[in-house]
């Protein structure tokens, strides 16, 4: 098992090589891709490289809203370029049979839309905040994730979630002493349905 100085060499290796050119985050304004921004922007820094980070938010209809006052403020403060895409996951009759694999059908319909946004920008690097502890959960989201070729750094790197080792927001406290991990505790609300009920 890799140590935690190991998993956060690894990780900024990654995003050193990551952020070589113009890079897209799926942004929620949480723990997770906040890390990625503030990275991001380190790691930039460190080549001393003019590149862009575009965070984007996504606005949909079963997710939660998420602060999207403190989502803008974090990516003003990382320089980033923050943009919010609405998306109405109901417009798919698939998901609103809300079937066993709901959450694959609303990644990929999700990241489909975020994929489109990075080729009007000519990104090809794109990624988001799965961490380690989130592959040894039933997650049938993270499939689609992988079949749409978005990158996951914090997984690769091995970094568990700030509920179990700390690992993420022991570095975030670093790159951004002023975030709020305990404003970020939300859920789709389609767990609250039951499955295979039609969702109006």
């Amino acid at each position: 098992m890799k140590t935690y100085e190991e998993k956060k060499r690894d990780l900024y290796e990654k995003m050193k090589e990551y952020t070589k050119e113009d890079i897209c985050i799926a942004f929620s304004g949480g723990v997770d891709s906040s890390l990625l921004l503030m990275l991001a922007k380190e790691c930039m820094k460190q080549q001393k490289k003019a590149g862009n980070i575009h965070a984007v938010t996504f606005h949909t209809v079963l997710h939660p809203p998420c602060d999207l006052e403190i989502a803008q403020k974090v990516a003003k403060e990382a320089g980033a370029v923050h943009k919010v895409v609405f998306v109405n996951e109901l417009e798919q009759e698939e998901i609103r049979f809300n079937p066993k694999d709901r959450c694959y059908l609303c990644k990929k319909t999700l990241f489909q839309k975020l994929l489109e946004y990075a080729k009007s920008q000519g990104i090809s690097v794109v990624m988001e905040g799965t961490n380690e502890d989130d592959l040894h959960v039933y997650r049938p989201g993270l499939r689609a994730i992988k079949e749409l070729g978005v990158f996951s750094p914090l997984a690769e790197a091995g970094f568990t979630g700030y509920l179990k080792g700390k690992d993420i927001e022991a570095v975030l406290a670093k790159l951004y002493p002023k975030f709020e991990a305990e404003k970020f505790h939300q859920m789709c609300e389609e767990y609250q349905i039951p499955l295979n009920k039609f969702i109006k």
